[in-house]
């Protein structure tokens, strides 16, 4: 059984707060119930907790990267490492509310677990996957030239992207494999 935070809180019961309160935007409760794990001797939950927040509930890298770099921040920070993984939360919350949350991955793997559970057999391997980089693609004679002209595709390109290396690429590998 789980036990009790210093403040008297279900530790398990802090930590889905935690979760909620940055679902929801609410800034306070996520300082506060990162406070109480933080300052209840739970530093590994919090931040386990928190790494798993930004990439379940928040969405896009940014905020996993910042969760990780705060976390490495906080192991230097003395004293002052409930205080940084308060931040953590905070930003977290803010995050949410200013850009909204995207549940994504954890959505989808939820739903391919329900899908094999049922019996299906995943997604297939197509064409375009079988380049030099794979066993199959190399015994089909496909090597750098299919990797250049087929398998490097972007599905959109940014708008700065400087297309004159891969024109280049392309243009050099158009009769190889």
């Amino acid at each position: 059984m789980e036990g009790l935070t210093t403040h008297g809180y279900r530790e398990d019961e802090v930590v889905s707060a935690l979760q909620k309160a940055i679902r929801a935007g609410d800034e306070e409760r996520a300082g506060f119930f990162a406070y109480e794990l933080a300052e209840s001797g739970k530093a590994w939950r919090l931040w386990r907790r928190l790494k798993i927040i930004a990439a379940e509930d928040v969405g896009g890298m940014l905020p996993l990267v910042f969760v990780a770099q705060a976390q490495w921040a906080a192991k230097d920070a003395g004293g002052e490492a409930t205080m940084i993984a308060m931040r953590a939360a905070i930003e977290l919350a803010r995050w949410v509310r200013k850009h909204g949350g995207d549940r994504t991955a954890d959505d989808m793997r939820c739903a391919f677990d329900e899908r094999f559970k049922e019996g299906w057999k995943g997604l297939p391997i197509q064409d375009v996957d079988l380049d030099g980089h794979t066993r199959r693609g190399r015994s089909m004679g496909r090597g750098d030239g299919f990797f250049w002209r087929v398998s490097s595709r972007l599905a959109k390109e940014a708008p700065d992207y400087d297309k004159r290396w891969i024109g280049e690429l392309r243009e050099r590998y158009e009769e190889r494999a």
